[in-house]
């Protein structure tokens, strides 16, 4: 199976509106993110923004991700477990060294297993580099369980046909600790060629979603 990686964790994070929401935009991108990329075991990191538009059409049924700005995520390779044990260890270090962001919520953090994905008809490249493309945003829908249903398949090929859509991954949760106070058993990212509210506007999330929004790879949108 093409694929970017056999394992990614997604956060949700809110940080304290204004100031620390720039500062923290500046942390992670000038300080947390290139020592994370740089572990052996991380093959791709990245963060992505939501201003009040994108909030504002997200579609939420646990209401403590409602208010997060930041997406983020890291793209682990096999072995996972002595990738993610590099990777907690890393967060030890930073935190004993002061260089932890403590001014945030972590609403939701889970590590997922890469369960497949596929790229648009007109992308010519393979799903594994299709994070590595350029895009504008993305679109992370969470769902309640781990079961892939009929209607997750349905709504994954509606996605895909969209103009503007470079493809998509789909993930499924993986036992192990949870970092936030919400989980989700599903996951889905979607990356976008144009802008992402008007690339995915009027998905409808599902049943069982928990979370269903648009993020930017603007980073001038909150500062």
């Amino acid at each position: 199976m093409s694929v970017p990686a056999h394992a990614a964790f997604f956060g949700l994070v809110e940080t304290p509106e204004g100031k620390g929401v720039r500062a923290y935009q500046d942390w992670h991108a000038d300080d947390h993110q290139p020592e994370n990329w740089a572990l052996p075991g991380v093959v791709y990191a990245n963060r992505w923004v939501a201003e009040d538009a994108h909030r504002a059409a997200r579609f939420v049924g646990d209401e403590r991700l409602a208010r997060a700005q930041f997406l983020i995520t890291y793209f682990f390779m096999d072995p996972i477990d002595e990738s993610l044990a590099s990777w907690n260890g890393l967060a030890q270090e930073l935190r004993a060294q002061g260089r932890m962001f403590d001014e945030r919520d972590l609403h939701l953090g889970s590590v997922f297993e890469c369960a497949g994905g596929e790229v648009s008809g007109e992308v010519p490249h393979s799903t594994a580099a299709l994070p590595y493309r350029r895009h504008r945003g993305v679109f992370l829908r969470l769902g309640e369980s781990a079961e892939l249903t009929k209607e997750d398949e349905a709504r994954f090929v509606e996605v895909l046909g969209r103009d503007g859509v470079n493809g998509g991954l789909r993930f499924c949760n993986r036992a192990g600790p949870e970092y936030g106070a919400s989980r989700a058993g599903r996951a889905e990212l979607y990356f976008a060629s144009r802008e992402p509210l008007e690339v995915f506007h009027g998905i409808d999330p599902g049943a069982h979603a928990t979370f269903a929004g648009s993020f930017s790879t603007r980073a001038d949108l909150l500062g």
